[in-house]
């Protein structure tokens, strides 16, 4: 139940937000962190790292293989990442699982 929700909530919340508009692309997505990482990774699709150790290590490297494989479509990361959330909600619930109890990882997610 806690997974169909979370899932949900982020798919709800890109329908509505509509990221495959262009016109939502260039004035919210692609603004302050989104430029950097789009910069970043179509970098790496040319070739070539700015050797930024500033933003969140990897993302970009994800960022250029989904644009080599769909296009440089940001909306298309953006759905992805509904799924990988998703799943980091998964992962918190078992490493809490494992180091507490099955309660605590479930009230966890509530809190």
């Amino acid at each position: 139940m806690i997974l169909i929700l979370a899932l949900g909530l982020r798919l709800g919340a890109f329908i509505s937000f509509q990221p495959w508009d262009e016109n939502i692309v260039s004035g919210k997505l692609l603004l302050t962190d989104g430029a950097s990482y789009q910069n970043m990774a179509l970098g790496m699709m040319e070739g070539y790292d700015n050797g930024e150790t500033f933003w969140a290590p990897g993302f970009p490297a994800f960022l250029a293989a989904v644009y080599s494989i769909f296009g440089v479509k940001p909306w298309v990361e953006l759905f992805l990442n509904c799924f990988i959330s998703t799943f980091s909600v998964v992962l918190l619930y078992q490493i809490t699982k494992k180091l507490f109890t099955e309660k605590i990882a479930l009230f966890r997610h509530f809190f």
